[in-house]
């Protein structure tokens, strides 16, 4: 997508653009979220969420035995509070991986990235706003990778800072599932070649 006015964006991109900067594509992630890894957290939260659900649920059961029943089981009072409340943060935990995909898909919908004449743009409007800017002077190498459905991802990569023995550290900015990857890999790299 180019464009050069921003009248169709978002009050968010408006906002973070400067005084003339020009927009030279803008996109946002459209393609599925990626199956393995969402395989994977899935299968681990319901193997942690089953197995703390049954610890918290056999804790509850001393709980209310050494509290409220004929402590059949002999537990001392102070072992069921612990075993009930050590129980709890697994719970909450499993709870939370249950919810990452969800978490994941409504934070992908909030995220716009903006290529302009003067550097990269991403912004995260979820949860308060998150802006990661990249000059164009900082842009090292642009890589796309194609995927068989048609969207695609565009790494660059940057430099940030040395480290103490004057290596450079190289950090990597993601544009993820692009409907459009190859528009924003020509932006980037035009941008690029402009620093």
């Amino acid at each position: 997508m180019t464009q050069t006015s921003v009248s169709g964006f978002s009050d968010a991109v408006r906002t973070e653009l400067r005084r003339g900067e020009i927009v030279r594509w803008a996109g946002s992630p459209e393609g599925p979220m990626p199956l393995a890894p969402l395989a994977f957290i899935l299968a681990f939260a319901l193997f942690w969420t089953g197995l703390s659900l049954s610890w918290e649920a056999a804790a509850l059961g001393f709980f209310w035995d050494a509290w409220f029943g004929a402590n059949v089981s002999r537990t001392p009072r102070w072992v069921a509070v612990i075993m009930a409340v050590f129980g709890a943060p697994f719970v909450a935990v499993g709870v939370g991986l249950l919810a990452s995909p969800l978490i994941m898909a409504r934070k992908r919908r909030a995220t716009v990235y903006v290529v302009t004449d003067q550097r990269l743009l991403k912004i995260e409007s979820w949860r308060g706003r998150k802006v990661e800017s990249v000059e164009a002077r900082q842009i090292f190498q642009v890589m796309r990778t194609d995927r068989r459905n048609g969207f695609g991802d565009v790494e660059i990569s940057r430099s940030t800072k040395t480290d103490a023995d004057g290596d450079l550290i190289e950090a990597r900015v993601k544009l993820e599932s692009l409907r459009d990857a190859r528009g924003a890999e020509t932006a980037l790299n035009a941008l690029a070649r402009k620093s």
